[in-house]
């Protein structure tokens, strides 16, 4: 039987074995016999004997199933199961927070962190909850999902409730390096200054620092050929009192003579977590739900943990993405009472939850190990098969149901054209709509680089910053990519290399990706989107 057990190929051929077992022997006795088998294996791994992690996984994933199986929770009056919840989720749902406690919940992908959150209030109608998201779709469908007992709102929705509302007359997106180049002193001017004064600006805003200092001045930057320079230690001190000059102007509510002095939402966050005495939420809410708190700024973290209520950080550390705004792992940096850990995802089967299983153990070094359900497919499976013929030749069998993950918006934009070059009916849906594709912008780099009456490129172009290139007299396009280098903006150059690339084709592609927009998720033949989530 062991030697059956260890010629398992995967996670199918052991619960076939356990099926068969079943019928000779208890449960008690099969999750005995398979736990012997799983901490064997593991000991030969672990004493340095080179056998494929798949036996154990295999053995491993079938306890887990066995153990730590969905089972029905009811939380009405009626008793009626509502939701299939796994043992690890009603760990947390047993858990009463206090106020003293800092909670954190550790999930992998698809594990149902959000399904958590919400029987948890559901089971509390007593509590009053806060649940704070990053961004106004989240917050949005958080809104639709969770019950009346809990607030739903942005992180900088509360800032600008208390300060950001003083700035909506002189409100701005971002910190843009070609506003801050013409507030900067003589001789002290340049893109590629201003590119660094703003990286110092972005790292003061989302630390939680009171003042600026050189520690929030980047170590490098780049020059005006592409290649990086250290930044000394006087010079570090004359960005710092640069950009306090700036700082001290966007806070100023009356000062609007330049775009560099306007606030921007990370601006007034920060003088939301600088105000003193800091908000109160604890008045209001008895617990906040942080919802990805893996992407959390320490700007935040100083007003979230300052609260003087229980607090339930949830994330997932491997799906940060907003280091470059200055994001820390706050389920790492952060101090807990408890701590939990949801690891069986719903949305694949066991050959998916292998491959990302064996991904995080080699590449980051996580103990805990990622399971799946009981659905089938792979990584190679059939499915798989029909999205790379779906991708060589723009017709999908399975509407709705075949994704494309993009590096970036370039990378959106290429695979959109190879799909519809294929197939120029395919229907493609962009994930948060082909409006934030970026592709008016594209159509505005292009003008930049083929329009040679400059008052008609002025009329074409949307983006001021763009359009300001356009009244040069001459060689506006390479004064464009130069300041796109000078300042290392990732987005705009994307657009360039998409222009340069396609060229006169471009007014065509930008309007039939637009009219081969689809609306619908579920009606679209492929889905494209960028790697945000």
């Amino acid at each position: 039987m062991a030697v059956i057990l260890i010629l398992s190929e995967c996670v199918g051929d052991v619960q076939a074995l356990v099926s068969l077992l079943s019928g000779c022997m208890s449960q008690t006795s099969i999750t005995e016999y398979l736990s012997h088998m799983a901490m064997m294996l593991l000991a030969l791994e672990r004493n340095g004997i080179h056998i494929s992690n798949r036996l154990h996984y295999n053995i491993y994933y079938v306890l887990h199933l066995l153990e730590n199986g969905p089972f029905s929770v009811s939380s009405d009056q009626t008793g009626c199961p509502q939701v299939q919840l796994t043992r690890e989720q009603q760990q947390i749902l047993s858990h009463d927070i206090q106020p003293e406690h800092v909670v954190k919940i550790i999930a992998f992908a698809g594990t149902g962190k959000t399904t958590t959150l919400i029987k948890y209030a559901e089971l509390r109608p007593h509590i009053r909850f806060l649940y704070v998201a990053f961004n106004s779709s989240v917050a949005s469908e958080a809104r639709r999902r969770f019950p009346s007992n809990v607030d739903c709102k942005t992180v900088h929705s509360l800032a600008y409730r208390d300060v950001g509302w003083r700035y909506k007359p002189k409100m701005t997106p971002n910190l843009y390096p070609f506003s801050i180049n013409f507030a900067l002193p003589a001789g002290r001017g340049g893109f590629v200054r201003a590119k660094v004064i703003a990286t110092t600006l972005s790292a003061f805003m989302a630390s939680a620092d009171p003042t600026i200092s050189t520690r929030h001045v980047p170590f490098d930057y780049v020059t005006h050929k592409g290649r990086r320079t250290v930044i000394d230690s006087e010079n570090q001190q004359l960005f710092a009192q640069d950009a306090q000059t700036i700082w001290g102007k966007m806070t100023d509510i009356n000062e609007k003579s330049k775009r560099a002095y306007y606030m921007t939402h990370d601006g007034y966050m920060k003088l939301w977590q600088l105000s003193k005495p800091k908000r109160r939420l604890s008045d209001q809410y008895d617990v906040i739900f942080l919802d990805e708190a893996q992407d959390c700024t320490p700007a935040i973290m100083d007003v979230l943990l300052s609260q003087r209520c229980g607090k339930i950080l949830v994330g997932d550390p491997h799906q940060q993405i907003y280091t470059f705004r200055g994001a820390v792992n706050a389920l790492t940096t952060a101090s807990h009472t408890h701590i939990f850990y949801l690891t069986q995802s719903f949305r694949f089967g066991a050959e998916i939850a292998y491959v990302g299983a064996t991904i995080l153990k080699v590449c980051k070094g996580v103990q805990k190990i990622l399971v799946g359900g009981k659905q089938e497919g792979g990584v190679c499976d059939e499915m798989a098969n029909k999205a790379l013929e779906a991708m060589r030749t723009g017709v999908s069998s399975a509407r709705g149901k075949i994704g494309i993950l993009s590096r970036c918006n370039s990378g959106v934009f290429k695979g959109a054209v190879q799909l519809t070059d294929a197939n120029p009916n395919c229907r493609v849906h962009f994930i948060g709509g082909v409006e934030n594709a970026g592709l008016d912008k594209i159509m505005d780099v292009y003008h930049l680089m083929t329009q040679e009456n400059k008052n008609e490129k002025s009329r074409l172009i949307k983006d001021a910053i763009i359009r300001s290139f356009s009244m040069r007299e001459d060689c506006a396009f390479l004064a464009f990519k130069k300041y796109v280098t000078q300042t290392d903006d990732k987005e705009l150059d994307g657009k360039v290399i998409i222009v340069e690339k396609y060229q006169k084709r471009i007014p065509e592609l930008v309007a039939r990706l637009k009219g081969c927009s689809e609306v619908s998720l579920h009606e679209a033949g492929v889905c494209r989107n960028t790697p945000t989530h």
